[in-house]
């Protein structure tokens, strides 16, 4: 078992550093990126939802994927990397069978992030 599999479990819902940091390095359009990410995270779990059942490899790897980027982007590290580990294992085994409990979880953990993603970013902006 490769150590990205082993530590997601360990990462921070959500890394303040990472977050802040794209705040300031991307200040005119933090907004948007923050704005599009909340929006859409909870469309592209119902995507994703439906992949699974459909068995549709390649669209469960396109939301993956998408989401090991986006939530890296804005600090959500333990989706990121439990993406990041699936999208290996998705790539590598090409099949969607015996990662059913790391989907389920990559499920579970969009609410815990969005939530926490939303009040740093009312934080960042003096809206709390």
């Amino acid at each position: 078992m490769d150590q990205r599999e082993e530590n997601w479990s360990d990462s921070p819902i959500l890394d303040f550093a990472v977050f802040d940091d794209m705040v300031l390095r991307m200040e005119e359009v933090a907004v948007e990126i923050v704005q599009l990410f909340l929006i859409e995270s909870p469309a592209r779990m119902v995507i994703l939802a439906k992949a699974l059942e459909g068995g549709d490899l390649e669209g469960v790897l396109d939301v993956v994927h998408r989401f090991k980027s986006s939530s890296a982007l804005l600090g959500g590290m333990r989706l990121s990397r439990l993406c990041e580990m699936l999208e290996l294992r998705l790539r590598k085994e090409r099949k969607l069978r015996g990662l059913e409990a790391e989907l389920k979880a990559a499920q579970e953990l969009l609410g815990p992030t969005l939530a926490a993603i939303e009040l740093r970013w009312e934080k960042s902006v003096g809206t709390a």
